[in-house]
């Protein structure tokens, strides 16, 4: 109950910063951004121990928001919204709601990029009993956290699906193109890594789904 409390708190204080973009376009906006606060992007997430809105380095701008709360940015107002292992985080409503918010906030023609993770390989290197796969969650050492851990193939499946109770809805392609296309986006497309907008760094994509959607 606190936490929702304060992520109200947070998000009302949020309004100011929004409103400073009223009348701005060919925003690039990164949701869910966590450490990944990027230079020449609208960054937004939800950091309840963060007193403020704003970062002091030049060129960054991060708005401490609730994005359960939608996105309250002008429409046509963005040139592309970037997202990464964000989504899942959200139960499915919000999601869409959400997914909804960036359709009406891009400009026509105009690019979303989704993350999420790879719902079909997961599955696909546990039922091949394929342990190779999960290294790179060994190598991280991601599981040491997880109760009475068994050394099953099943520990990695657990932390992939729930991630210690963080996650709330799991996409794959074929969900995720449905949601997409329901809230308004006209073309969606299976997509591969991409260095100019990705991390690159070797957990995000062994275990990442990646889609683009264009309005």
């Amino acid at each position: 109950m606190l936490t929702e409390v304060r992520a109200t708190s947070i998000s009302l204080g949020s309004r100011r910063e929004f409103r400073r973009l009223k009348r701005t376009s060919n925003l690039k906006v990164h949701l869910g951004c966590g450490a990944d606060v990027r230079p020449g992007w609208i960054n937004i997430d939800l950091r309840p121990g963060v007193n403020g809105n704003t970062t002091a380095i030049e060129d960054v701008i991060f708005i401490n928001h609730d994005l359960r709360r939608g996105l309250p940015l002008p429409d046509n107002s963005c040139t592309i919204i970037y997202s990464s292992h964000f989504f899942e985080h959200l139960n499915l409503g919000d999601g869409e709601r959400l997914f909804g918010d960036c359709y009406r906030a891009l400009s026509h023609g105009s690019l979303m990029r989704v993350v999420v993770p790879d719902l079909s390989a997961i599955f696909r290197a546990y039922v091949n009993v394929n342990r190779s796969y999960f290294k790179t969650l060994e190598d991280c050492k991601l599981l040491d956290q997880m109760p009475d851990r068994t050394n099953s193939l099943a520990d990695y499946v657990n932390y992939c699906i729930y991630q210690y109770g963080e996650h709330r809805c799991f996409y794959d392609q074929e969900m995720l193109c449905s949601v997409l296309a329901r809230v308004g986006f006209e073309r969606v497309q299976n997509s591969e890594f991409d260095s100019s907008m990705d991390l690159g760094s070797d957990l995000r994509r062994a275990y990442s789904l990646y889609t683009n959607a264009w309005k």
